[in-house]
C-alpha cells in the first residue's frame, strides 16, 4: 500500500471522527439545554453544571433532575447502573 492512499485513509478516518464529535456534542448541548429549561420550569437553583456537580459529589438529585435521568436513560437503565453502582462501592443497597 502507498503513502499516499495510506495518509487518504488517514484523512478519512479524522474527518468521520470529527464528524461523530461534532454530532455526539451537538446531541450533549441540546441535553444540557433541555435539563436546564427543566430546571426553570421546575424553580430548582442553579444550572445543569451545578446539578450534575452534586450527583456527583453527593450522590442526591433535585427531583427535577431525577425527572430528567428517568427520562433520557429510562428506569431500566436507571436501576442497572444503581446496581453497579452499590457493587463496585460495596454499599448496601437502600431498601
Amino acid at each position: 500500500m502507498s503513502e499516499c492512499s495510506v495518509g487518504a485513509g488517514a484523512a478519512q478516518a479524522v474527518a468521520a471522527a470529527d464528524r461523530e464529535w461534532a454530532d455526539a456534542a451537538a446531541a450533549v448541548a441540546e441535553r444540557m439545554g433541555q435539563l436546564a429549561g427543566l430546571l426553570a420550569d421546575n424553580a430548582a437553583g442553579g444550572g445543569p453544571v451545578a446539578e450534575l456537580h452534586r450527583l456527583l459529589a453527593t450522590g442526591g438529585m433535585s427531583p427535577s433532575l431525577a425527572q430528567f435521568l428517568a427520562a433520557t436513560l429510562g428506569e431500566q437503565i436507571l436501576t442497572t447502573l444503581a446496581n453497579a453502582t452499590y457493587s463496585v462501592g460495596d454499599i448496601p443497597e437502600p431498601g
